[in-house]
């Protein structure tokens, strides 16, 4: 896991732009614009920071195979939710982000 460059963008388009990769989030992100999404990936990766916006998921060879981040943070109660989009070319593999889920 690594912070988004602007590499990564035509990438995480290609992932986004698969309906088998987005089965499973809520959101309809893949609907918007590719400028839209980049914009977004801009202000979530610059806004929040490594810690907090959204990351990139690389195989030790570079290849960047999703995203990660953290979102639905209140100021309230401490709490988040861990967002993955992970192509599906990777998904049954064993895949994980080892510093996240280290047990």
């Amino acid at each position: 896991m690594r912070p988004l460059i602007e590499n990564d963008y035509p990438h995480l388009l290609r992932i986004y732009r698969n309906t088998v990769n987005m089965k499973y989030i809520p959101v309809n992100r893949h609907l918007q614009e590719d400028d839209q999404l980049i914009e977004i990936w801009r202000k979530n990766t610059l806004k929040q920071g490594a810690i907090y916006g959204i990351n990139a998921i690389s195989l030790k060879t570079g290849i960047l195979v999703g995203e990660i981040g953290l979102y639905n943070i209140p100021d309230t109660n401490n709490t988040a939710e861990i967002g993955i989009i992970l192509d599906s070319k990777y998904w049954e593999k064993g895949l994980r982000p080892k510093h996240l889920f280290n047990r």
